[in-house]
C-alpha cells in the first residue's frame, strides 16, 4: 500500500513538472520574430524589452524562458544615442517654414521633410518623431536600366571612406527602368556620417555596392543644403 502512495505522488510530481515544462510554440515564434528584427534606437529597445517580459510572464516552456531571458541580457547591453526628446507641438511655424510636414492621425507619427529634398538623390533624411522621441532617417534611393540589388553605401567625404549598410530594400519596375529604395532609422554610424555631410563644403562620391554591381554617383552641393539644415534642425531640440 506504502509503494502504491508513492507511485501516486511521483506521478503527480511528474505531471505538475510536464505542466511546468509545456512546450510553448506561439512563444518561440515570438522569439524568434523578436531576434530576427533590427533595433536601432533606445524606443524600438524598450519596446522589445516589454514583448520579451511578455513572453516570459505568459510561457511554461522552460526552454523559451530561458533564452528570452538571454535575449534580454543582450538587450540591456544595448545603447543608443540617435534619438531626441521633443513635444512635436512645441516646434513654431518659424523653425518649420523651409519644411513639408505630414502627421499621420492614425498613429500620431509626424514626418519632417526639407522642400529642397531632390526625389532622385541617392541619399537624403528627413526627421520622423513617435511618441515625443525624434530620428534621423535616411533614404538610400537608385535608378537606372539594370538591377544593383544594393545592400552596402560608400562614401568619400572630404578624402575619407564611410559606409553603411542597407536594410530592407524596395524594388520596382518602371517605364525605362528599375528601382531601389532603402528608408531607415540612422543608426549612431549614419548619424557620424550625416555630421560629416553637413560638414563638408564639397561634393560627395558615393558608390551603391552589390553582391557583383555597383554603381557610382554623387550628392552635388546643391543636395548639402536640406542634409545641412534638416540635422541642424535634430540637433536643436
Amino acid at each position: 500500500m506504502k509503494k502504491k502512495y508513492l507511485a501516486i505522488i511521483l506521478l503527480f510530481v511528474i505531471s505538475l513538472h510536464a505542466q511546468e515544462n509545456k512546450p510553448d510554440p506561439v512563444g518561440r515564434e515570438m522569439l524568434k520574430f523578436l531576434k530576427s528584427q533590427d533595433i536601432e534606437s533606445n524606443t524600438v529597445r524598450n519596446l522589445w524589452i516589454e514583448e520579451a517580459n511578455k513572453i516570459i510572464s505568459k510561457s511554461s516552456d522552460t526552454v523559451v524562458i530561458n533564452n528570452t531571458k538571454k535575449y534580454l541580457r543582450l538587450l540591456d547591453t544595448l545603447k543608443f544615442n540617435n534619438e531626441k526628446t521633443i513635444k512635436f507641438s512645441s516646434l513654431s511655424n518659424e523653425r518649420l517654414k523651409n519644411y513639408s510636414v505630414q502627421t499621420d492621425k492614425f498613429t500620431g507619427n509626424s514626418f519632417i521633410t526639407h522642400k529642397k529634398n531632390n526625389t532622385y538623390s541617392e541619399f537624403k533624411i528627413y526627421i520622423a518623431i513617435s511618441n515625443d522621441n525624434a530620428f534621423i532617417r535616411v533614404k538610400t534611393h537608385y535608378s537606372g536600366k539594370d538591377w544593383v540589388f544594393m545592400d552596402k553605401v560608400i562614401l568619400l567625404i572630404d578624402g575619407k571612406k564611410y559606409s553603411y549598410n542597407l536594410k530592407k530594400t524596395t524594388r520596382e519596375i518602371e517605364s525605362g527602368g528599375v528601382t531601389e529604395d532603402v528608408d531607415q532609422i540612422a543608426d549612431d554610424n549614419l548619424v557620424n556620417i550625416i555630421k560629416a555631410i553637413s560638414e563638408t563644403k564639397t561634393q560627395i562620391d558615393i558608390r551603391l555596392q552589390g553582391d557583383s554591381k555597383v554603381y557610382d554617383g554623387y550628392i552635388k552641393e546643391k543636395e548639402l543644403l536640406p542634409i545641412r539644415e534638416t540635422f541642424e534642425l535634430y540637433n536643436s531640440f
